[in-house]
């Protein structure tokens, strides 16, 4: 215990002597956090929020999907409003586009106002969200996970609503705990909570709410 901590102090000495290194390695770390939520998001909205590509039709999606909040339920709300008028356009590749195109206006606000790392570091999310979400609904062996959740294992609503809340919550609270954020609502939340100086869960329900009541 004790060589632990004289390493540590150590190590974090040498830290401080060398602040380039250190803001690499705390990039670096950023980074790698932003992928794997980023990973973690888009597994949960393909497989839990949007319905299986082997299922998916004018006949049965309204009664496959589930909607989030945020940008991606703006997504959602902007592909069904094109479904509505008759486009045949699957709901991934609407979603991939949709959400990062919607998330580029938030992440220059959050450039300027929030700081140029915690905006570097979130478009990096929202791009590798939108990457992974369009790459599932092209491999094979997605499509055939997320069909099997569709018809076994979250059939239900209630079980789909579940599941999806823990992959995205979780995306987002993992990367909220890293300084950055996985875009859309939670940006602007990030940016209340930080000149109020409170939660930003009161924020993010609210606006969240007019969405899905949209939706």
């Amino acid at each position: 215990m004790k060589k632990f901590s004289k390493f540590k102090r150590k190590f974090n000495n040498y830290m401080y002597d060398h602040i380039g290194l250190r803001e690499g390695l705390n990039f670096s770390k950023g980074a790698l956090v932003a992928a794997l939520t980023a990973l973690l998001y888009a597994f949960g909205f393909y497989c839990f929020v949007a319905p299986s590509p082997l299922v998916e039709n004018h006949a049965t999606i309204y009664g496959s999907s589930i909607t989030t909040g945020g940008v991606g339920g703006i997504s959602q709300v902007i592909w069904m409003i094109f479904s509505l008028c008759g486009a045949n356009v699957s709901i991934s590749t609407m979603q991939s586009i949709f959400y990062f195109a919607l998330n580029v206006p938030i992440v220059i606000f959050a450039f300027f106002k929030i700081g140029k790392k915690f905006s570097i570091l979130t478009l990096l999310n929202v791009g590798l969200s939108s990457l992974f979400i369009w790459a599932f609904s092209n491999v094979e062996f997605m499509n055939k996970v997320s069909y099997a959740l569709d018809n076994e294992v979250t059939s239900y609503h209630s079980a789909r609503v579940l599941f999806a809340a823990i992959s995205i919550g979780l995306a987002s609270s993992i990367a909220f705990r890293n300084e950055i954020s996985c875009g859309g609502i939670d940006v602007i939340s990030y940016y209340f909570a930080l000149r109020k100086s409170t939660s930003v869960g009161k924020y993010a329900t609210a606006l969240n709410s007019v969405i899905l009541l949209t939706y």
